[in-house]
Formats: C-alpha cells, structure tokens, sequence
C-alpha cells in the first residue's frame, strides 16, 4: 500500500506532466517564433514539394500533399521568408513575428532574388495569400515612382482619392475657381489636355468627355475655358471611392513611367483596390 507523502507525490508528478506538456513548453521560447500554413496555387489547389526558407538561415521545410507547412526559426526584428517550387514564381515575404496563412503561388518561371535578399524585395506577409499586388511590389523594388501603401492612407485619413496626392512632390492638386471640379497637374506634365492616365486595378479608365492627348498648353491657364477636361484626371480619380484603396502608384513624368503604364501618356496614377474587405 502506497504512504500518503508517496501519494502526493504521484498525484504532483501527473498533474505536472498533463498541465504543460512538452508541446506547450516549446512554445513558449520567445527566442523562436513559428511559421505555419499552406502553399496554393490560383485554383486553391495544394501544392506539394514546396520549399518554405528562411533567407540568410539554415531553417526550411517543404510542404506536404495537402501543401501544408509548419516549422520554427529565431526570432529577429525582421525575418525574410521566401516560398519556391519550380514551375512557380517564387514568393519572398517579411514577417515580425509567429505566422499562420495561406501562401499563393502562380505558375511562371522559377525565379531566385539577387545575391544579396534585403527587406525591400519582399512583400507585407498579409499579401502572402494573394498575387494582385505583386506587380505593386515588383515596381516598387525598379525605385521609380512614389508607391502609397494602405497604412498612410489610413494616416491621412481622405475624404476623396484626390486627397491623396496632396503635398507631393512634382504634384499639384487644388479646386477650380469657376466650378467644384479638382484639378490635378504633374509638374513634368504641362500637356492639354493633360495626359495623365488613371488605372484601376491594371484597367485604364476613360475620360467621360473621351478627351486624349492634345494641345501643349498649360491646364491651369486653361481651365476657366474648359474645366470638365482641365479636371478630367480628378474626376477619374473620384469615381474610387477611398477607402477602398489598398495600394497607389504615382508616375510623375516620362523618366518614371514604366512600361506597363506607357502608351504615349506622360504620366499616370495607378489604383489597387482592398480584397475581401479588409
């Protein structure tokens, strides 16, 4: 028959061993953080054989059938996490700290980052789940441009999308005198009508007087004449509502413009919209 003390201290070593197992004690290493989810392709289906990295690191793993991953590495300021399978464009995303989410990969050619991987060439991992802005990250890492992410439009808090480019450098935004239209001009731009392109979501929108490009005159000194086309690039822009902006390019002039955006046009504002309501 077991003594009372030895009693206690069976009933203390099982209460020990099922309050906190192993599992949770690893967990609860701040020194590491965990990265999990699964690598999909556009139709969500899994894809296997996956290699999920820790770039400038010796943490990996590859996912499984189901396209499932789940590993840890050290924590750091910064982790830089690229997702790669040939057949696929690789997927290079920076993360803070433990992650769980979905990784989408679109099928094209295997591309592998320059030598030496900074935090510039990697996307927001809350983009991990999505490849309409990769296009975004892709020019913004050419260095031409100004790019506006949804975290300064929240700062700025616009009433109109138009609101958004006010202050900026090269651009000048201001309400006609005649009439309430909203003038936007590129200091590089001077054209007349003013070519000055506005996309939605990689979709040019037209002018609603089907205005193109034109004379070579100012349209500021032109706008008590013809204010709907001196405003046609702000009433483009108003027909997008704000808040549903995640993502702006702006192109100021010629030496900005890239290839995607240049039809003849000299400059171009570039709108990517929120998905899923975020």
């Amino acid at each position: 028959m077991m003594s009372v003390s030895g009693w206690r201290a069976f009933v203390v070593a099982v209460l020990g061993s099922s309050v906190i197992p192993p599992s949770l004690l690893s967990q609860a290493d701040t020194s590491r953080i965990w990265i999990s989810g699964v690598v999909l392709d556009p139709l969500r289906h899994p894809i296997e054989g996956a290699e999920i990295r820790i770039v400038a690191g010796n943490a990996s793993t590859l996912s499984g059938p189901d396209g499932a991953f789940r590993f840890s590495t050290s924590r750091s300021s910064e982790v830089l996490l690229q997702v790669r399978r040939p057949g696929f464009q690789s997927q290079l995303l920076t993360l803070h700290e433990s992650w769980k989410g979905t990784v989408l990969l679109e099928p094209g050619t295997y591309q592998l980052p320059d030598v030496q991987v900074t935090a510039r060439y990697a996307k927001p991992v809350r983009y991990a789940g999505t490849t309409k802005y990769d296009d975004y990250f892709r020019r913004r890492r050419q260095g031409l441009g100004e790019f506006i992410d949804r975290e300064e439009i929240d700062r700025r808090n616009p009433i109109h999308t138009t609101d958004i480019l006010e202050g900026r450098p090269g651009i000048k935004v201001m309400q006609s005198v005649m009439t309430s239209t909203t003038l936007v001009a590129f200091a590089r731009c001077n054209e007349y009508p003013p070519r000055i392109n506005v996309y939605v979501d990689g979709h040019k929108l037209i002018p609603i007087n089907g205005v193109v490009a034109g004379r070579t005159q100012s349209a500021f000194a032109r706008s008590a004449k013809d204010p709907e086309i001196a405003g046609m690039v702000g009433e483009m822009l108003s027909r997008v509502n704000p808040a549903e902006v995640e993502l702006m390019e702006i192109f100021r002039g010629p030496g900005e413009l890239p290839p995607d955006f240049n039809d003849g046009n000299c400059g171009a504002v570039v709108i990517w919209t929120r998905e899923g309501g975020r």
